[in-house]
């Protein structure tokens, strides 16, 4: 895989393309505000295309993919309302201890994580214990 360039690189590569304002303007100069409005277009372009390659690359079993964003989506609504509460809730009304809510981020964190290495037998196995805690505060 090639190197990638960096986002400061690339906009000073584009931003050095540009034709140079030399104080008479003609037809096929571009002003410095056009330039600046060039970089954020090109960072903005960079960022999108960053976000789009850091999509995870799952080797999991559909099933297990469908579980997880249920799962990953209850455990994200867990919250404590003040520091050190010793009780939070999810968005359904579910009911954890703080110490319960930070393992199971922690699970799910790492669930995500064996997916992306191809250990779909640990992400499945992780993912059931998930589950049955998930089920015994409903």
């Amino acid at each position: 895989m090639a190197p990638r360039r960096s986002t400061i690189g690339l906009i000073s590569g584009a931003l050095e393309r540009l034709p140079r304002h030399t104080g008479s303007q003609h037809a096929e100069e571009v002003p410095v505000k056009s330039k600046s409005v060039a970089a954020v277009i090109v960072a903005v372009g960079l960022a999108i295309s960053n976000m789009a390659s850091a999509e995870p690359k799952t080797q999991c079993d559909q099933a297990t993919v469908e579980s997880l964003s249920t799962t990953r989506h209850l455990v994200q609504s867990l919250r404590a309302d003040k520091p050190g509460q010793m009780r939070v809730f999810s968005a359904d009304g579910l009911e954890f201890t703080a110490s319960e809510a930070s393992w199971l981020k922690s699970q799910v964190t790492l669930i995500e994580r064996e997916c992306q290495e191809g250990r779909a037998a640990e992400a499945t196995q992780r993912l059931s214990e998930v589950r049955q805690l998930i089920a015994q505060h409903r």
